[in-house]
């Protein structure tokens, strides 16, 4: 699976009551992240709408991950690194509601309204009356071609089944943050648990005794680990290819 036009899902979120430090390491992580998978050609599902934040405050750090994902694109964009639209369809691809513009945070409308103009957004409009997030997250599931979580609670396990039901990989990282809503089962960091010791319910690598290695130097250590240090990433892709299920 190639990473150039592929269609990567990212997701996830953090505890309310979660250190601002250990937060600050989740969003820095994701948005190195996105930065390294866009130089690589790949675009991006993401979802759009509110964005919670620390003790409620307005200028305090979200406790979502969606807008840090879709600011990394503008960049990208803005700084040259990828270029909409692609042969594969926009850059930034969502599914939204009636309800989704007026959910818009107001210190984000900028960054949304110069992804419209430069034609960098695929919006995905669902039935009236099935605006769950149940309803969103499944039809995101069918679009995407890999899902990475970090964190967060039922919403990314539910991701997480959608995903492993039609064969695509999924990608959990360990860094605990706990879960925006304080529900679910461990979120991310229980799958990333899970993936140590049967790697290939999540992903298939083409040699299999690399798989080992490459999750113990994908590890955060809790946030110890340096975010601009995707030692394990750059050699999992170093084909451009993604593991594949």
């Amino acid at each position: 699976m190639q990473i150039h036009g592929c269609r990567i899902h990212i997701a996830g979120s953090a505890s309310p009551e979660i250190s601002p430090e250990l937060l600050r390491y989740g969003h820095a992580l994701i948005e190195s992240l996105v930065r390294f998978l866009a130089e690589q050609g790949a675009v991006f599902l993401v979802g759009v709408g509110k964005e919670p934040r620390l003790e409620g405050k307005p200028e305090a750090l979200p406790i979502i991950f969606d807008w840090t994902v879709i600011s990394a694109i503008n960049s990208c964009l803005k700084s040259g690194i990828t270029l909409p639209p692609v042969w594969q369809g926009k850059v930034l691809i969502t599914v939204a509601t009636q309800k989704t513009n007026e959910q818009i945070p107001q210190d984000r409308r900028e960054v949304w309204q110069e992804l419209l103009t430069n034609d960098a957004v695929q919006l995905e409009y669902i039935e009236p009356g099935w605006a769950s997030g149940a309803e969103r997250r499944a039809r995101l599931a069918k679009l995407g071609d890999v899902l990475i979580l970090l964190s967060g609670g039922e919403g990314v396990e539910h991701l997480a089944r959608e995903y492993a039901l039609q064969g695509k990989p999924v990608l959990p990282i360990d860094l605990a943050l706990g879960s925006s809503t304080g529900d679910g089962t461990g979120g991310a960091s229980r799958l990333a648990g899970e993936m140590l010791a049967h790697s290939d319910r999540f992903f298939r690598l083409s040699h299999r005794s690399n798989a080992g290695a490459l999750l113990a130097g994908m590890a955060t250590q809790n946030g110890k680990s340096p975010v601009g240090g995707a030692a394990a990433w750059r050699k999992s892709t170093d084909r451009k290819a993604l593991p594949a299920l």
